[in-house]
């Protein structure tokens, strides 16, 4: 087994990135919890990975994030029981709900002989939920690298269009 990005890439391509080595395999052990109360939810998850790669001293990675979101509808985030999700969101109003979304993640991927860096991200947005199906949603992030000795900040404006089906 190989780990790699895509074959062309340049190792700067991308923020966090270890780029290719070889394996015999990886063992990755994740949490996820959600705790949801009326308008108010927060989704959290950290996952931990340890690969079997003799050639680069048996790497460990790791990542979170944590996202926080509030309502400033009546509505809220369902959860179904039976397939154990998250519920799609079901506005109460013809005019849809509206949601404020908080969210900060982190990824490690340096180890002692593979350096992939270390990124931090942070994003503000609101969602407006036009309907179960269709969502907009618009918000502001920072991304902070470190890599290659080198650390530096993106700022992001992100806007979506999503559709559900």
């Amino acid at each position: 087994m190989r780990f790699r990005s895509r074959p062309e890439a340049n190792p700067l391509d991308y923020y966090a990135d270890t780029g290719s080595f070889t394996a015999k395999y990886a063992n990755e052990l994740s949490f996820e919890a959600l705790y949801n109360r009326r308008s108010f939810s927060v989704l959290a998850e950290h996952a931990r990975a340890w690969v079997r790669s003799p050639s680069t001293d048996n790497p460990n990675f790791n990542g979170s994030y944590i996202t926080v979101s509030y309502f400033l509808t009546d509505d809220t985030r369902g959860y179904d029981k039976r397939n154990g999700n998250i519920a799609p969101i079901s506005p109460k109003s013809r005019w849809g709900a509206v949601e404020l979304v908080g969210r900060v993640g982190h990824i490690d991927l340096d180890d002692k002989i593979l350096k992939g860096g270390k990124l931090t991200t942070w994003y503000a947005g609101v969602n407006w939920w036009a309907s179960q199906q269709w969502k907009v949603g618009m918000g502001y992030g920072l991304a902070d690298l470190d890599r290659f000795n080198t650390s530096g900040r993106t700022q992001r404006f992100i806007t979506r269009l999503q559709w559900t089906y």
